[in-house]
């Protein structure tokens, strides 16, 4: 994987036409009797094949967890708005699915599935003052269970490069998990 994660950004101009004629033609084609010639650019062009459908896999699973989740993405949006306007809290609050390439990236790097990636969907909420972040945090927290160990507080310890938010992972009664950026 590491060998080919490394060829990533390059595959579909070097090698993704030749893939894709590699696939619907024949071993008698004269594509094929040089990439039979050359075992290094088969084998290569066979795990970055592999790659594509593991890709492809992963982009229709998090496209059926958008699509089975919709209806539970809408709801906990109108309950959070609900739930910020009753405490007056003026805020603007965003939904999100993460980039196919961004999960697949984390899956890498944390080796884990798709079902233990949890901000696969998230909302970010924008507010006007520090406080209003935190009271923002205390609503979501009674609303909805957090899961231990994934609250980031970046206000507190803002990043090197100045950022600033809060973080906070969130389990609705149903078990969707997603996560908020306040």
């Amino acid at each position: 994987f590491d060998a080919v994660s490394s060829f990533e950004p390059h595959t579909n101009k070097i090698l993704g036409m030749n893939i894709t004629k590699l696939c619907f033609s024949g071993p008698d084609t004269e594509l094929n009797k040089t990439h039979y010639a050359q075992p290094a650019i088969l084998i290569t062009s066979l795990a970055l094949l592999e790659v594509f459908k593991e890709r492809r896999d992963l982009a229709d699973g998090i496209d059926r967890l958008q699509r089975d989740c919709a209806a539970e993405i809408e709801k906990t949006a109108d309950t959070i708005k609900a739930e910020l306007t009753a405490a007056g809290i003026e805020a603007s609050l965003l939904s999100r699915k993460k980039h196919y390439y961004s999960t697949y990236r984390k899956m890498l790097k944390y080796k884990k599935p798709l079902e233990e990636i949890h901000d696969i969907i998230g909302f970010r909420i924008i507010v006007k003052t520090k406080e209003a972040c935190y009271e923002t945090l205390g609503i979501l927290h009674n609303l909805y269970r957090p899961l231990p160990d994934r609250f980031k507080d970046y206000i507190a310890l803002p990043k090197d490069n100045m950022y600033q938010s809060l973080h906070t992972v969130l389990v609705s009664r149903t078990g969707f998990k997603f996560e908020v950026q306040i």
